[in-house]
């Protein structure tokens, strides 16, 4: 927990450790898993060690792990393979669902705070 105080504010701190109590995660460094369709998860990490700088889900599918962006469902990274079909679904799964990601974005994670 403490390593959370070298990348956040005293009072975004209080925020996260808060956020983590209300719900009962053990470690807010963990994820949230904000929907499944398909085979397909779709996460937030509460805190990476990126800064979270753009919103972004990730997307998993086996060993697949794939990052979208926030509305956009935009490929910022990707590794492992997924059927193009699977991606394109996902990806328009995002963009179709962008209020949902980003309210989960806002609430779950440590980044930058995205308007639906």
């Amino acid at each position: 927990m403490d390593e959370l105080k070298a990348f956040l504010s005293e009072e975004e701190y209080k925020s996260v450790m808060e956020l983590a109590q209300i719900m009962m995660m053990p470690d807010p460094t963990q994820f949230v898993e904000l929907a499944r369709q398909d085979g397909v998860r779709f996460i937030v990490h509460s805190n990476e060690k990126c800064g979270h700088n753009k919103a972004h889900v990730h997307i998993e599918l086996g060993d697949a792990e794939y990052v979208l962006s926030i509305p956009e469902g935009e490929v910022l990274t990707g590794s492992g393979k997924i059927s193009k079909f699977k991606l394109k679904q996902a990806q328009k799964y995002v963009k179709d669902n962008s209020a949902f990601f980003a309210d989960g974005w806002n609430n779950y994670t440590n980044g930058i705070k995205i308007s639906a």
